[in-house]
């Protein structure tokens, strides 16, 4: 069978003290990624390799840093000579998938990373949200439990996996009559409520900042968010959209894995996306970078 590989990049929540360090010591790829985006934005290197996980959480500071340790992996991995063929990128990460395949430069991905995070840090704060994963349960019953008390279904991460967002005071609700029928969910450590209507200002700020932005067609085939398809025109649409509505993430990599991927490597920080790929289809091989031992086993095992 022929190999057919995916990069897919980290999403904010996946970020930690010290990520990137050891790729920037001894990765050059790594290196020039970093250094690149220090001029832009000075101490992000700081923010990465040092930066307590308070400070990491806060959104204008995790979503460039996880920008640059993605992009400073798919690096290393270029270096020794892999390649992807697909990508995709979990909310935050459809920002660096769509550098990876050439759609924007590393400069101009990296500024409208900027203003993203920027518009929604100041969503969050004017509007009190939060966001919880609700386990083991069918989409049905999640999304009609939302309905009831006033929250939205968003992130659909994989089977038995929906994350919901909403007012703060609506997800302890949502959280009190889940554990009323045992249903398992988990509060996730996020300043706001992503992908719902809390973010819709946000939406409309990058809407605008993207009518100055010229867009190029993709080097390789990238999927997305908000439709959890291939990329089509308008593409600043589908861009500015994902800020405000649901994560298509199951049906993402549905698609990919029907479009002949059988090779996922989860570029940048953490493990999630491979967990959620690892539910939605174990017979498919799934890889992650973010260090020195991740980059040496993924090489090892596909060259």
């Amino acid at each position: 069978m022929d190999k057919k590989i995916a990069f897919v990049f980290s999403g904010q929540g996946a970020q930690y003290r010290g990520m990137g360090q050891e790729l920037y010591r001894t990765n050059q790829s790594a290196q020039k990624v970093f250094d690149a985006l220090e001029k832009i934005k000075p101490g992000l290197k700081k923010m990465c390799f040092e930066a307590d996980e308070t400070e990491l959480c806060l959104t204008i500071n995790a979503q460039p840093c996880l920008f640059a340790v993605s992009l400073a992996a798919a690096g290393a991995l270029e270096e020794y000579g892999i390649r992807a063929q697909a990508c995709a990128g979990f909310s935050l990460g459809e920002l660096s998938a769509i550098v990876y395949a050439k759609m924007l430069d590393l400069e101009s991905g990296f500024r409208l990373v900027l203003k993203r995070a920027q518009a929604m840090q100041d969503c969050a704060e004017l509007y009190k949200g939060g966001m919880a994963a609700v386990i083991g349960q069918e989409n049905s019953a999640v999304e009609d439990l939302c309905a009831r008390i006033g929250v939205f279904p968003v992130n659909y991460n994989c089977p038995g996996q929906l994350t919901i967002a909403g007012d703060a005071h609506k997800i302890d609700q949502f959280i009190a009559t889940a554990a009323q029928k045992g249903i398992r969910v988990i509060k996730l450590a996020v300043n706001g409520a992503f992908h719902c209507p809390h973010m819709n200002q946000a939406a409309q700020e990058i809407k605008q900042y993207l009518e100055n932005i010229t867009i190029g067609d993709s080097a390789i085939d990238i999927y997305s968010n908000a439709i959890g398809q291939k990329y089509t025109k308008p593409y600043g649409d589908l861009i500015y959209r994902q800020i405000n509505s649901p994560v298509k993430w199951q049906s993402i990599i549905e698609k990919m894995i029907d479009d002949g991927v059988n090779i996922f490597i989860e570029v940048g920080a953490g493990k999630t996306l491979s967990k959620f790929i690892k539910k939605i289809n174990n017979s498919v091989q799934i890889y992650n970078v973010e260090d020195q031992n991740s980059l040496k086993a993924v090489t090892n095992a596909l060259s």
